[in-house]
């Protein structure tokens, strides 16, 4: 979970705007999150496209899900 103003750009809007589930199963789990991290440790933006969303069971809630359609983008 990334949490982050990332609004609600998703095609179905989610109960929680401001927040990215990625799920453990991707590929590129380690990867997207260490970027985050890095994005944040550097005060750098970051922004993330998901086109979907994802129910959170243990967090009660859904949220956007970043998934292969989707992007993240660090800027300065």
């Amino acid at each position: 979970m990334i949490f982050g103003a990332f609004g609600n750009p998703g095609y179905t809007p989610c109960s929680s705007a401001n927040g990215v589930w990625v799920a453990k199963t991707r590929s590129e789990y380690t990867e997207i999150l260490s970027s985050a991290l890095a994005a944040v440790a550097g005060q750098l933006k970051l922004r993330i496209y998901a086109h979907n969303g994802a129910t959170v069971s243990w967090h009660g809630t859904d949220y956007n899900q970043l998934t292969s359609s989707g992007a993240m983008y660090i800027s300065r």
